[in-house]
């Protein structure tokens, strides 16, 4: 009699640990699902001014952010049409070291457009003046966006204008331009400072950086100029 006592004990304590780990996941998706998968997202092209970070002061709003989305979402697409053609949302919803695709891109458009920030304040401050073959450079650049990456219907779903975009590629040249003198400066390579980096992570912790979580989380990251199926746990 006591043997069996003990084995519904054992089962009673195996079905607590088992039903306490599905409660435990379950709390884990539905912190998930409010956090990165809000139900109030918001409309991109009614929320052009809203600051979604800001750098020493300087506020960048999601029209400032446009670009980045844009052309971050065009590099990340290609690769899931190479992963699947049919059905790219697919790609977009694998997960990597334990982050799905969509948030790890989303944390690098974010990132680029810190650092952009960054080099061009510290180019505005040293009075960076570009070149004729600079200034043709960036038309280059501007051109191949409008023609390979940038469709109306994205530029609708933005909501910005071209000259909005134009101005961000321009500020990005800017930007370049100068973390390549200040790595001469430093004698070292332009590469030296980019994100990730450990002299550009040790520049960085000169500098203020703030994300506004409260409008960027609310993003709808992967789908701003594309749209896909949002379903988290696709493979």
């Amino acid at each position: 009699m006591e043997k069996k006592k003990m084995k519904i004990r054992s089962y009673g304590l195996i079905a607590a640990v088992v039903f306490g780990s599905m409660a435990v996941i379950l709390i884990a998706i539905n912190i998930y699902n409010k956090k990165d998968n809000p139900t109030d997202w918001l409309v991109y092209s009614k929320s052009l001014d809203k600051v979604a970070v800001t750098v020493d002061g300087q506020k960048l709003t999601l029209r400032d952010m446009a670009f980045y989305i844009a052309y971050d979402e065009a590099m990340v697409e290609e690769q899931a049409e190479i992963y699947d053609a049919e059905n790219t949302s697919r790609y977009w919803n694998v997960m990597t070291n334990g982050v799905f695709i969509r948030q790890l891109s989303k944390e690098n458009a974010m990132k680029k457009a810190i650092h952009d920030e960054v080099f061009y304040q510290m180019a505005m401050h040293d009075n960076l003046e570009l070149t004729k073959e600079d200034e043709d450079t960036i038309a280059e650049v501007q051109h191949m966006f409008w023609n390979s990456i940038m469709y109306e219907d994205k530029q609708t779903r933005l909501g910005v204008s071209q000259e909005d975009l134009n101005t961000a590629i321009r500020k990005i040249g800017i930007a370049q331009k100068y973390q390549s003198i200040y790595a001469q400066l430093e004698q070292t390579d332009m590469e030296a400072y980019d994100i990730g980096s450990e002299a550009y992570e040790n520049l960085l912790e000169e500098h203020t950086v703030q994300i506004n979580k409260a409008v960027w989380e609310r993003v709808n990251y992967g789908d701003v100029t594309l749209e896909h199926d949002n379903s988290i746990f696709q493979e």
